[in-house]
């Protein structure tokens, strides 16, 4: 028995470790940076897992530090050209509006939302074949996912969303993991808003990666582990220790929806014993299921990369096609 508890061990690190290592790879922060006294171009270091967007437009977006809360103004190459508060984001965005510099949205836009611990930058592949391949105007959304909590995101969510002008006419979601219960806590959010009468008929459609839908046994497995409350801060907590309170905040989308789930046709014993059945190594099969979906595809993928398969990518673009179809 202590050989197959060793073993699970070194199976949830080890996956642990590929989720911690993609994070990782982006610098901690920029702080020193962001405090200097000139405000030149820059290029942004990193430091995602401390910032949230909370406005885009042409592709610049505007930032908040979830640590200090000044704002920074980031061109499409995400080159730093303004910070301090966000009027003064602002200030700078409209310059560049009035120069002719950023071309509006308009259309069919789809925003993507990345997983915990993760930033925009794991959404980046999808994005661009969105982009080139299938002609979507993107919002690649990048949010502090370990420094807040799940509502948090969701405001955030909903002032990029309140940002876009009317001639944004329809609205989709692709969301890996955490990110699905971001955009279910922004709908919840959302029925409860006199705003929802203006943008709930423009969303058409979303496509959800590896969702936690029932909550995730893997978090309240490891909710009394301190690496893992370090790592995945309140959002984790509300995954493990918090989920029925969390649960009770999530709405079921009321336009098309479809989900994609990892795992293999045979569960393993690491699987049987922690998930009880098929999962991704982070999300059994069955914790993904949510009712009401009009497409739930299992493939045999692992959690952390599974947007950067092909075939979920190109299921997720026809999806996201015939739900703005509709």
């Amino acid at each position: 028995m202590r050989g197959i508890s060793s073993a699970i061990a070194v199976l949830i690190g080890l996956e642990i470790f590929c989720h911690v290592a993609a994070w990782s790879q982006i610098p901690p922060t920029e702080l020193e940076v962001e405090q200097s006294l000139f405000n030149i171009p820059a290029k942004t270091m990193g430091g995602q897992q401390f910032w949230t967007d909370v406005h885009f437009e042409g592709g610049w977006h505007i930032q908040r530090n979830y640590v200090t809360n000044h704002f920074r103004l980031l061109d499409p190459q995400d080159v730093r050209q303004a910070w301090g508060t966000k009027e003064q984001c602002e200030t700078e965005l409209n310059r560049v509006k009035s120069q002719g510099k950023l071309q509006p949205y308009q259309g069919k836009m789809v925003i993507l939302l990345h997983g915990l611990n993760r930033t925009h930058r794991s959404m980046d592949k999808l994005a661009n074949k969105l982009r080139s391949e299938h002609g979507f105007q993107v919002i690649n959304f990048q949010y502090a996912s370990s420094r807040g909590t799940v509502q948090e995101h969701a405001r955030n969510l909903a002032n990029v969303i309140n940002g876009l002008g009317p001639e944004v006419t329809e609205i989709g979601f692709v969301a890996h993991s955490l990110g699905n219960l971001v955009v279910r806590n922004y709908l919840y959010q959302l029925e409860r808003l006199e705003s929802e009468q203006t943008i709930a008929p423009r969303l058409t459609g979303m496509v959800m990666l590896g969702p936690p839908n029932q909550g995730s046994g893997l978090a309240r497995l490891l909710r009394n582990n301190l690496a893992f409350q370090g790592i995945a801060g309140l959002s984790g907590d509300q995954l493990s220790n918090e989920w029925n309170l969390l649960a009770s905040e999530l709405a079921t989308p009321t336009f098309p929806f479809g989900i994609i789930a990892g795992g293999g046709d045979k569960s393993n014993l690491y699987e049987r014993i922690v998930f009880d059945g098929p999962s991704d190594l982070i999300v059994a099969v069955s914790e993904t299921q949510l009712p009401g979906a009009a497409m739930h595809i299992q493939l045999p993928i692992a959690h952390t990369f599974m947007m950067e398969d092909p075939q979920v990518m190109e299921i997720t673009a026809n999806f996201l096609q015939s739900s703005a179809a509709r």
